[in-house]
Order: structure tokens, then sequence, then C-alpha cells
């Protein structure tokens, strides 16, 4: 039998809401352009740890809680 490990996914939108946090507002925290952003939000580029680590950081949340 096969099992199949579901890799936790990037929830960063959900968290964002929660914090009342916007694209711009989160480029500006970690210094990278709000089209990085939305590209991260979107699934489009995979974030390094290190700007994991920045984008929890700057929402006041842990590396964890990014995830589902």
């Amino acid at each position: 039998m096969n099992s199949i490990k579901k890799q936790p996914q990037l929830n960063l939108r959900k968290v964002m809401n929660r914090k009342n946090v916007s694209d711009k507002e989160l480029a500006e925290r970690i210094n990278i352009s709000r089209t990085s952003v939305n590209a991260i939000v979107c699934g489009r580029t995979d974030p390094s740890l290190s700007r994991l680590e920045q984008i929890a950081n700057a929402l006041g949340v842990s590396l964890i809680e990014l995830f589902d």
C-alpha cells in the first residue's frame, strides 16, 4: 500500500487577512516588491526559509502558522 504524504501548504493569504496586512504593506515590512509578495502568495514562487522567517516575523506569527 502506497502512503502519500501531504506536503504542508503555505497559507499566507489567510494569515495576512487575519492580521489585516496587504501585499504592499508586507512588501514594505520585508523590503521586497509587492509583485514578489504576490508571487509568493499565489504560489508562483517558493520562498526560501529565511524569507519565510522574515514574513512570519513581519506578521507577528510563528513560522508554523504560515502553513495549513
